[in-house]
């Protein structure tokens, strides 16, 4: 299978379990280090490369528009991905979006900001994408956690694939990044992207069998 995954806020220590799961998908890391001022789009990542079609062929030169694209945030680089979704045609070039354990907003632990998440949503929404959210049980200071923003996209996106995970430590955070990413590729978007490359085929094949039903009755009419 080919396509490509980018992890965002992530160094190469966990390269070796993201690639043990991939198959045929090249992974390419991205660590701008810092909080999610380092990643948002107001001054980080996503201020400086607010088109995703534009972004990704600086760092991964195999990719091009049409193939599967899968963007991983964990933690702050999930404000990456928050602003990038807030543009339509960057929800059109993502096949399949994860966010491991860092979408917050403004408000605090049991008030999110569904307005903050519109593009998140948005996306979710979409039957031929995979959103996969993640969470802890961490209680952040000051603002939304992860399981405030986590439940207000299930009720709004009911097609969303919300995983919680207890634990509110560090150890649980980072655990998020080590073992739930990788296993959230395994069993959800891997098999996301071989259905949808199998109802592609199907599509093709009915497709096809139209233009030859097509030219048999234009061939019969023309005999008679």
């Amino acid at each position: 299978m080919a396509g490509t995954v980018v992890l965002i806020h992530a160094g190469d220590s966990v390269r070796p379990a993201y690639e043990a799961v991939l198959g045929g998908l090249s992974l390419h890391l991205v660590e701008a280090g810092g909080y999610s001022a380092s990643y948002d789009g107001t001054k980080g990542l996503a201020a400086a490369h607010p088109s995703v079609a534009a972004y990704i062929p600086t760092i991964a030169p195999g990719w091009k528009p049409g193939d599967p694209l899968v963007l991983v945030g964990f933690s702050a680089g999930c404000w990456a991905l928050r602003s990038w979704l807030e543009d339509a045609a960057n929800r059109r070039v993502a096949t399949a979006v994860v966010l491991l354990d860092g979408l917050h907003s403004a408000g605090d632990a049991l008030r999110c900001d569904a307005t903050a998440l519109a593009g998140v949503i948005e996306y979710a929404r979409d039957p031929d994408k995979l959103c996969v959210v993640t969470h802890t049980e961490i209680i952040p200071p000051g603002y939304a956690s992860t399981t405030a923003c986590a439940a207000v996209v299930e009720d709004a996106a009911p097609d969303a694939v919300v995983l919680g995970y207890p634990g509110r430590t560090a150890e649980a955070h980072m655990n998020q990044l080590r073992a739930v990413g990788p296993a959230v590729l395994r069993d959800e978007v891997l098999p996301f992207l071989a259905e949808g490359k199998h109802r592609l085929g199907w599509v093709a094949v009915a497709a096809l069998l139209g233009t030859i039903a097509i030219g048999i009755g234009w061939l019969l009419g023309a005999r008679r």
